[in-house]
């Protein structure tokens, strides 16, 4: 497919512009994640794809730092008011409002000033966020610039990551209103994209993620019905824009209509990483929450037949500059029963939300055999993959949660497939969970993938522990003994109990 902008002759025949510094592109080119020559009334990107009259610039720096001190100044000052007018009438206030406020409410009431937010969204990214699939910094300096722009965050998100972020905080006036935030997430995810072009497509990208985050956090709060219908929601929008099937002629994603006839516009690499991990996140996650409460997944992977290729963290492209589509791109289960070089963890890259989601669907599938249901794959190809992943992952320090996750739910898959046949070698699998116990039990991050993966997995192995050890008595395996492997995953699920309700109630049925 062509684009139907027409560029210049004087954009084509000028020289390329020297790079930038940072902070001298202008907003849409920013948001774009697209080169800009910082060219004055427009630059030569926007007025190539039509929009040329909403190019803006930030203020020079030296004025606008002066700017942003004094509006400092003035909002911290009116917070002290408000508290002590607050305080005088016997009443407590969680965060104070102030005129310019970048987190309101569905009436439009202030809750957060733009200090607040920058405060809250460094708290969020001082944790590990293992569901989060944007760009980071360029989410940051988006979310932190002047509050005139926090438009180009959807409120949704911006809510959320603010509640989150205030979740994870000690101080009481922020940890206070987390509560309130996150009734304002809630109530913000279901709002219309009403607007087009690049803009459609962040607000699209930006409700996903935020569906995403608070469909965990409702999960991991036992608020199964409002978190499976979030996750469905996060799903049910991703195939609606596409996501599961690559295109090179759209942008790098192929799109089917969407109830408001927007589809996705052309995207850089970048982009085209995040739309494609936007779509594993949301996948994977409601994969394995389905099994847990026993429904189905909101995504066949195998009736979509799905294209997107296995994705890797946009990060990753930014800084190395490859291209996020592959000129070959083959299914999943091509790349399950092959030998494809993208199926190996390599943590240089941060691949982990690609080996996750190949291991899901594995672990996916062992319980449909353990069940007696017929699985799209051979038994001895489920397991060869497992075992060579969990090989892998063994063999590291588990750089992030997300890895960590993977390697629990390939031992799962021996677990699984092993233990109705009363086979030592779902013993030896349990055994060796419970030897990464002390890096199962020091994780710590926002919600990921991890907690539902020792939901599933660590009680089962307590259960085959506890019935083989008759059977690994014999086997001349390294490890503790039995009952101190017991005590090692027991330990483990105690551990996450507090923030896992689901956790919680698999630890209550143990004997």
């Amino acid at each position: 497919m062509t684009s139907s902008h027409r560029t210049s002759p004087e954009i084509m025949s000028s020289s390329p512009s020297p790079s930038l510094r940072r902070g001298q592109a202008c907003l849409t080119c920013r948001r774009r994640k697209t080169k800009c020559d910082a060219a004055r009334p427009a630059c030569a990107s926007c007025v190539r794809e039509g929009l040329g009259e909403s190019c803006t610039y930030q203020p020079p720096s030296d004025e606008a730092s002066q700017l942003g001190r004094k509006v400092r100044e003035l909002r911290s000052r009116l917070r002290q008011l408000e508290r002590a007018r607050i305080a005088s009438e016997g009443t407590q206030s969680p965060i104070s409002t102030s005129p310019s406020t970048s987190v309101r409410s569905s009436s439009g009431d202030g809750i957060l000033t733009q200090h607040d937010t920058e405060h809250l969204v460094s708290a969020f990214f001082s944790d590990e966020q293992p569901l989060w699939f944007l760009h980071k910094e360029w989410f940051r300096e988006v979310a932190m610039s002047s509050v005139d722009h926090t438009g180009s965050v959807h409120p949704a998100l911006l809510a959320t990551v603010c509640a989150l972020g205030a979740r994870s905080t000690s101080a009481w006036d922020y940890s206070a209103s987390a509560d309130r935030l996150m009734k304002i997430a809630l109530s913000s995810v279901n709002q219309h994209l009403d607007s087009g072009g690049m803009q459609f497509a962040q607000n699209a990208l930006h409700l996903i993620q935020a569906r995403v985050l608070l469909g965990a956090v409702s999960m991991n709060a036992g608020q199964s019905l409002q978190g499976a219908s979030l996750l469905s929601g996060a799903c049910s929008l991703a195939l609606a824009l596409g996501l599961h099937n690559p295109h090179a002629g759209i942008g790098g994603i192929a799109m089917i209509p969407v109830p408001i006839g927007h589809p996705l516009p052309h995207a850089n690499d970048v982009e085209i990483s995040e739309r494609t991990c936007a779509f594993w996140v949301a996948a994977t996650l409601d994969r394995l929450w389905a099994l847990a409460l026993g429904s189905r997944a909101r995504i066949n992977l195998e009736a979509l037949e799905v294209h997107t290729p296995l994705p890797q963290r946009p990060e990753h492209y930014a800084q190395t500059g490859q291209t996020a589509i592959p000129l070959v791109n083959r299914s999943l289960r091509e790349l399950l029963s092959g030998t494809d070089p993208t199926s190996v963890y390599r943590p240089h890259v941060g691949n982990s939300l690609e080996i996750v989601s190949i291991v899901a669907y594995l672990y996916e599938q062992s319980v449909l055999i353990a069940r007696g249901e017929s699985s799209s794959l051979a038994v001895d190809v489920i397991l060869a993959r497992a075992n060579s992943l969990a090989a892998e992952l063994r063999q590291t320090s588990f750089a992030d949660t997300t890895a960590l996750a993977a390697y629990v739910l390939a031992c799962g898959v021996s677990i699984q497939l092993y233990s109705p046949l009363g086979d030592p070698r779902a013993g030896i699998a349990a055994r060796e969970l419970a030897s990464a116990a002390p890096a199962l039990r020091i994780a710590t991050s926002g919600p990921g993938l991890l907690e539902i993966a020792i939901g599933l997995v660590v009680p089962e192995a307590c259960m085959v522990i506890r019935s083989s050890s008759g059977w690994t008595s014999n086997l001349n395996t390294p490890g503790y003994p039995p009952s101190n492997d017991l005590q090692l995953l027991r330990g483990v699920l105690e551990h996450w109990a507090p923030r896992s309700v689901y956790i919680q109630s698999r630890l209550s049925r143990l004997p």
